[in-house]
């Protein structure tokens, strides 16, 4: 069985049930595989989207239902983008610090520093969206947020990014946090 094969068939097992993947599940932490549009990818977005919508999110990725693909689908200013394969191309050198949540993550908040604008290109059929879109504030944020995930960062790794003394006190609301899903 090759690797599309093994996509498509752990595809086909998330489909009967879609459901939120929290901390500390390992799938939150790998790094994922690009994919290629099929009609099964916008069962995969769509059920994205349920689960976002059920949970109170305004973002999702595919490792947060289970699925190591590159895949996010995000409630933006514009609408819901659905996006496949998304690649960060440009920054902006402003830096803005907001607190940001995570649906894996629940009830855990820290400030993040994030770009005020992104320039991000996009495959699939965005009806609100181009290939290339520069998104800013909220948006871009939340994008950089989903596109993360496609890389294996939650946002707990993101503690490193604060001032040392905020440090120790952001991991023990993690620790404690933690200790409550288990």
């Amino acid at each position: 069985m090759d690797q599309k094969e093994i996509f498509e068939n752990l595809i086909d097992l998330v489909l009967i049930e879609p459901q939120l993947v929290t901390a500390p599940n390992p799938i939150l932490t790998q790094k994922c595989s690009p994919v290629e549009w099929s009609p099964k990818i916008d069962e995969v977005l769509d059920a994205m989207i349920m689960v976002m919508e059920i949970n109170g999110g305004i973002g999702l990725a595919a490792p947060q239902i289970g699925l190591p693909l590159q895949l996010l689908v995000a409630k933006t200013s514009k609408g819901i983008l659905t996006a496949i394969n998304p690649v960060l191309k440009e920054t902006s050198e402003e830096i803005v610090w907001i607190r940001e949540g995570c649906l894996s993550y629940p009830n855990y908040f820290v400030s993040i520093p994030r770009p005020e604008t992104i320039t991000v290109e996009l495959e699939g059929e965005n009806p609100n969206f181009s290939l290339a879109n520069e998104l800013t504030g909220m948006d871009a944020r939340l994008v950089l947020h989903e596109m993360d995930h496609l890389q294996g960062i939650c946002l707990a790794d993101r503690i490193l990014e604060l001032p040392k003394n905020k440090q120790r006190i952001a991991k023990e609301k993690l620790a404690k946090m933690m200790r409550k899903m288990k």
